[in-house]
């Protein structure tokens, strides 16, 4: 009798939830955006920072500008569920190319080093590269303007008891904080930021100086970590476990040149042996001999499920790396290789 009733409680949870989410426009299963607008965002959100124009959008310009759908699972690194959600969205890339960008001197105009910093009214911060929202699709990384949970349509007795489902339900019909930054690449959520009221373009370390060596070469590399206020230096890679990418050679100056074979190190296992772990608000910045440089977010490094495909490489083509070595950063899965640094002599922490 107790089993029998305890179903019944939860389904009557799963029952009332769903009723709330209809009147509200909502469906079980794959919920429906239509009508499911703005849930509370009455403020503007701010670009700033490394821009020709500062500018504000309200709510509605948002709205209007939305294209994009997409679809998250809200779970953190630490296992915390914030629901799961269907989402309408306008692509951070385009809210970025209207503000326009107006780097810090000559030397080096590519924007490969800025970092994007989006900030909610809570406080909380997160860093985005400037490679991750350029060189992957648009959807990847939006700012939503609607919310739309997808129901559970059966009651879940037998794996969870009432009060677990009951908080889990609980996600899924709150109010979520709009706009909402959504980076759908992440595997774990804790990039998501509700209630974004700035998005900064931030171009760090503008004053290293560029060069154009007879050979461009590095035998080895510091890794700065910030927090501890320390720098290590290293010279090879050994006892860090090693990977092998595919990675297609194509540029936005240069084209297509061809597939390319490298074996190397997780980046991220490089800054963990140094003691860096994840801040959803930091990024690297891998800087070569020559002054040529790109960022990385952490969260490229530790929320996404390919983020060991990202590695610093010491062989290619089944040989060390000479030219432009010792050490080639390479990021395979962008669609450019516009951020792989060669001879990396320096990798810096940059703290939220």
């Amino acid at each position: 009798m107790d089993k029998a009733i305890r179903r019944a409680s939860l389904w009557a949870c799963v029952a009332a939830a769903a009723a709330l989410l209809l009147a509200c426009g909502a469906t079980t299963g794959e919920a429906s955006l239509a009508g499911r607008t703005d849930q509370g965002a009455s403020g503007v959100v701010v670009i700033k920072g490394r821009v020709t124009s500062e500018l504000r959008f309200g709510p509605e310009e948002l709205s209007g500008m939305a294209t994009v759908e997409t679809r998250s699972n809200g779970v953190d690194l630490d296992g915390t569920y914030h629901g799961v959600f269907r989402h309408k969205g306008v692509p951070l890339r385009e809210l970025l190319d209207r503000a326009g960008l107006a780097k810090q001197g000559a030397e080096f105009d590519k924007p490969l080093d800025l970092v994007v910093v989006v900030k909610g009214r809570s406080g909380k911060k997160v860093a985005l590269s400037w490679g991750e929202i350029y060189y992957h699709n648009p959807g990847d990384a939006i700012l939503a303007v609607e919310a739309a949970p997808v129901m559970p349509h059966k009651p879940c007795a037998k794996c969870h008891d009432e009060t677990t489902y009951g908080q889990r339900l609980g996600q899924l019909t709150r109010k979520v904080g709009l706009p909402r930054l959504v980076v759908a690449r992440d595997f774990y959520a804790d990039r998501c930021v509700e209630d974004v009221i700035e998005i900064e373009v931030v171009q760090p370390r503008p004053g290293v100086p560029t060069s154009k060596p007879d050979k461009l070469f590095s035998p080895r590399f510091s890794l700065m970590n910030a927090a501890r206020k320390e720098t290590t230096t290293i010279e090879d890679l050994s006892g860090l476990p090693r990977t092998d990418v595919a990675a297609v050679q194509t540029g936005d100056g240069i084209g297509y040149h061809g597939v390319r074979r490298f074996s190397g190190v997780p980046l991220r296992d490089a800054l963990a042996g140094a003691g860096v772990s994840f801040d959803a608000g930091q990024a690297f910045l891998v800087i070569a001999a020559d002054g040529y440089r790109a960022s990385v977010s952490s969260g490229e490094l530790f929320l996404q499920p390919d983020s060991s495909r990202i590695i610093l490489a010491d062989e290619a083509e089944g040989k060390a790396i000479d030219d432009g070595g010792k050490f080639h950063l390479v990021t395979p899965d962008d669609f450019a290789a516009d951020r792989w640094v060669k001879a990396v002599s320096r990798i810096d922490t940059l703290a939220p």
